[in-house]
Formats: C-alpha cells, structure tokens, sequence
C-alpha cells in the first residue's frame, strides 16, 4: 500500500503528493548568516543610493567638533585647524544653522595666499568662536566684516580668521607659535571672550582643546567619522537626530549665565596674555585686542569684564579698542545683537559693530595704511580723508 492510500495517521510526512519522499534542504547556520549579511549590504546600499539621488551628503553637519583634517598629511600640508577645501553647513541649533566654507590653507572664509602679497597689510584675527563666527555665514563673520569695511576705505588688506571655538588664550599662543606666524601677519587682533580666563587649562598650551585636537589629528579619523562625513547615510543620521532634538525641545532656549572670573583666573590670563604679546613683539608683529560683550556684559553699566582686559592690555602696552559701550547704544535703540534665544553669539549685526569698531581704532592710530579718498562717515556726511 502506497503513502497516498495510508490512512492519514500512517503517512509519510515528508512525502510529497506524488509519492516520493525528498528531503527538503535546510540552511546551515552560516549560509543564513551569510544571507543576513547580504540582505543588510543591499539594505544599506540602496538607502546610500537614495540618499545621493537627493543630494547627499550636502555637507550638513551637526557640530564643528569633526570638522578638523582628515589626516596628519593633510594637516602638515595646511596652517588652519579645519579641513581645507570643506564647503557645508553646521545644522545644529536648527534655529540658526550657518554656512561654512574652508580654503585652501584650513582658514575659514577667502582663499589667501601662504606667501603675502606685496603691498598689502595681512591682518590675523585670533580668538574664539566669535571669531571664527559660529552661527553666521561667512561674509557676516567679524574678520570678513573687517576686511570689508577697511577695504571699503581705500585699505590694501587681507584678512584671515584664524578664530577657533572653545579655545582660550594659551591655545591661541600655541597656535601662533606652531602655525599660524608662518603667515607672516602685519597685525594680529585677539578677541577675548569671558569664558577666556576660566578655559585656561594650562599657561603654555600642553592641555586644552588645541592640543586635544592635534592628539585627534595624530590618531586619524575614525571609519564611523569618515562614514558621517562622505556618505549620504551619514547626512540622514546627523538629519534624524536633528529631528529627535527638535522633537525633544521645540522651545530651545539658550541664556548664558555670566562667568564667575576669580582672581586667580584674572592673573593666569594676564601672564599668559604677556606671553602671547612677548612672541608677537619677536617677530615685530602688534597685537591689538578687543573683548566681545557677552550679553550679560551689554547690560553691565560698569562693564567689569571690558576694564579688566583693558586694563590688562595696558599692562602690556597694546593698543585696546572698546566695543561694550557701542553695543548698549545700539541696544537701547531697539536693534538685536545676538542669536537669542536660541545661542548667544552675536549675529551680523553684531559682528558688524565690533568690525566697525576695530576699524575704525586701526585707522585712527595708522595701523592700517588707508588711500586718501572722498567718503561717508558714520553720520552719512560726506569729507575727504
């Protein structure tokens, strides 16, 4: 009696309907694997495909805190901190995303030649983010401002941001050192910012983010970096993440508490400011400073933290140009200043003012050669300068 007349309790289950028994092949647990692995692959790839198809990767970033180069290679081959040739924009506060764009060279902003052209004063702005100008696109920084607005006036300059977030003076001095002087500036301006004393890690540099960043360089960039920086899957993480932010904090505020500068820290600062000035007089290079007026320092009367700089810069015989008091004058006529309340770095306007500021002081005291020219000045009447 064959299977398929058996009772049905009898019959052969792996019989098929024409009688014949076959086994049915099983996977072996690595040939499922290896199916898995296939299947994820073509998962990726096609999401990689769509994501390029849109336009991916942009440049979007979420933070600057990647944006350093590649490689030791590329590094040496540079003067700046950040990858050269990076065009994108930073997407985080969402509120006030901005545009970047790295020359050649690692600076952010115009392309600049490593050798100077004769004729024209090079001017090296140092600082932190301020200067670099986090949350504003490049024409709206404070060096591009400056160079514009000399510029405008008949001056032959250029000048380059060499402004670094996070850093305080003894990165700075490092970066001068080791870097940046082989630009042979003409005049360097150092923008102190109130979180300048406190950040100072260390007097000569050895800790603190500039030296945490060349131990990243040295190190390389991760694959799980590399991945975030050129692929298009990277650019829908940094997207997606963004999105669970917003979702998280729809009202993002961001208020800056003033920074408690003790004494002690007053005094670091001032040593090490001396320091920095003493390498600059070496290489027969002035120094001009300035301090940003946070926004707590807009609304101080006494403007404690300006008169202290001040008062440190005159210490050391270098030139200070006040910018608190401009800022409260064009506050109490209604304009806004800073990227509140979502950050509060001072946006366009801001930096205009602080441009228009040191432009103005270079001038007055013939640190920067202008042309003779027919002109307005700040109250729109017209005079030969």
């Amino acid at each position: 009696m064959s299977d398929a007349d058996a009772p049905p309790e009898t019959r052969n289950p792996d019989a098929d309907e024409t009688g014949e028994d076959q086994q049915r092949p099983r996977l072996s647990a690595g040939k499922k694997l290896a199916f898995a692995g296939v299947a994820c692959v073509l998962v990726v790839a096609g999401l990689e495909l769509v994501g390029r198809l849109a336009g991916m990767p942009s440049g979007a970033m979420r933070t600057l805190s990647k944006l350093g180069p590649a490689d030791q290679e590329t590094f040496e081959s540079t003067v700046g901190m950040w990858q050269p040739g990076f065009e994108g924009r930073i997407t985080w506060p969402i509120e006030v995303a901005y545009d970047v764009s790295i020359n050649r060279l690692g600076f952010r902003g115009d392309e600049v030649r490593r050798e100077k052209t004769p004729g024209v004063t090079r001017i090296l702005c140092i600082g932190d983010s301020t200067t670099f100008g986090s949350h504003v696109d490049d024409p709206d920084t404070y060096p591009a401002q400056l160079q514009a607005r000399l510029r405008e006036r008949g001056a032959r300059v250029e000048v380059i941001n060499g402004g670094h977030p996070a850093w305080s003076i003894s990165d700075e001095h490092r970066f001068l050192v080791e870097r940046a002087m082989v630009m042979k500036p003409d005049l360097v301006l150092l923008l102190f910012c109130d979180n300048d004393p406190p950040g100072l890690e260390s007097l000569d540099g050895s800790r603190g983010p500039y030296a945490r960043k060349l131990k990243e360089i040295r190190e390389g960039r991760s694959l799980a970096d590399s991945l975030r920086f050129y692929s298009a899957l990277g650019e829908m993480e940094t997207r997606l993440a963004i999105a669970i932010k917003m979702a998280r904090n729809k009202q993002r505020e961001h208020h800056l508490a003033p920074a408690e500068i003790s004494e002690e820290q007053w005094s670091r600062y001032s040593q090490a400011f001396g320091g920095l000035v003493e390498t600059c007089r070496a290489a027969k290079v002035p120094v001009v400073a300035a301090a940003f007026p946070q926004i707590q320092e807009s609304e101080d009367v006494e403007q404690r933290a300006e008169t202290k700089v001040a008062a440190i810069a005159s210490a050391a015989g270098v030139p200070f140009v006040p910018i608190a008091a401009r800022f409260r004058a064009a506050e109490a006529k209604g304009a806004k200043l800073y990227n509140l309340p979502a950050d509060t770095h001072a946006n366009a306007e801001g930096n205009g003012i602080i441009a228009r500021a040191i432009a103005e002081a270079l001038i007055a005291r013939e640190l920067v050669p202008v042309k003779p020219s027919t002109a307005r000045d700040e109250t729109g009447s017209s005079k030969t300068r």
